[in-house]
């Protein structure tokens, strides 16, 4: 079952409209009625019409992965998911640092959360004990991971109650291997990193997957 195409959709008004003409003119040089020829010309629309709106309707949702980048910087930047958010936002992950330390999210966020949009983090909690672990992998120091997730998790907490925004915060105590993001509840955003050849190196090969669900 194909998708209905731009391209298909506009010849096929094109036709549409082309039938339309030739019925009203043929009805009218056999009936030299111009009410007939209105007649025939509304029963061709409202035929063309019916047909495209079954064919929309036949058109299949798209389920499943959708998109894949082999590094996070080759997947959608977190400005453009954010700015296609219109009902939801949930982010699982460690700090949620690049996001909170760009203008630009943050800006975004107060003007979408303020109205229908709800904004979820679900991140790390700073006194777990894979705080000191994570930080080690990533080559930097236990400390300082602590502070900047509780810096974010204070801040999100303050933006929240002094701009009386839909954000909902929470943490977890599990290893984070992965970093999730869902957007109007039907696309997730899947981050993880493989590849690592030493233990206090830098993050080697990432993925990024985009994946629909059905609603």
């Amino acid at each position: 079952m194909e998708d209905l195409e731009p391209r298909k959709l506009a010849i096929e008004l094109a036709a549409a409209i082309t039938l339309n003409i030739i019925a009203g003119v043929v009805t009218f040089l056999l009936t030299q009625q111009v009410v007939y020829a209105l007649i025939a010309v509304v029963i061709i629309e409202a035929m063309a019409i019916g047909l495209l709106y079954w064919q929309l309707k036949r058109k299949p949702k798209i389920v499943g992965i959708i998109d894949s980048a082999r590094t996070f910087a080759a997947g959608p930047s977190i400005i453009e998911i954010v700015q296609s958010v219109s009902t939801e936002f949930i982010f699982w992950g460690i700090s949620a640092k690049s996001m909170l330390s760009n203008d630009e999210f943050r800006e975004i966020m107060l003007k979408k959360s303020k109205g229908n949009c709800v904004f979820k983090f679900l991140l790390l909690n700073p006194q777990s004990q894979f705080v000191a672990k994570k930080a080690l992998e990533e080559g930097d120091t236990a400390t300082g991971w602590k502070n900047e997730i509780e810096a974010n998790l204070f801040r999100l907490k303050q933006l929240r109650d002094e701009h009386h925004l839909n954000i909902e915060v929470r943490i977890y105590d599990q290893f984070p291997i992965f970093r999730v993001i869902f957007s109007n509840s039907n696309l997730m955003y899947f981050g993880w990193c493989i590849n690592r050849s030493k233990p206090h190196s830098k993050i080697g090969a990432c993925r990024t997957l985009k994946v629909q669900s059905q609603l």
